[in-house]
């Protein structure tokens, strides 16, 4: 219990268990930027309990600021470099390469 909370520590080195380890790590940090915390309980082997504490204030109505623009991405300007970029997936094993093609949209590759 006393490491749960720390990035990159999961509860057994041994077990082969997805993720990285940051899950809680940076819900906490979440909830502290809000005024709040996390904090976590626990029967060995039989139950946890984690608490998740915020402020929050009720408001009377909300002021919906439309963006003033929508912008959309036609090209790239002159000069710049043909980057290639790797998107991987270590859950599925998915891997995709993009690059830019004419126009500055990205595509398979």
């Amino acid at each position: 219990m006393k490491t749960v909370f720390e990035a990159f520590t999961q509860t057994e080195p041994c077990r082969h268990v997805q993720g990285t380890g940051l899950g809680l790590s940076i819900s906490r940090q979440f909830a502290r930027l809000m005024g709040g915390n996390i904090t976590a309980r626990s029967t060995l082997n039989q139950k946890s309990t984690f608490i998740c504490e915020v402020l929050l204030s009720l408001v009377n109505s909300v002021d919906i600021i439309a963006p003033e623009t929508t912008r959309t991405v036609i090209g790239l300007e002159p000069g710049q470099p043909n980057y290639r970029i790797l998107v991987s997936d270590p859950i599925t094993r998915n891997a995709w390469k993009t690059s830019p093609c004419p126009g500055g949209h990205p595509s398979p590759y």
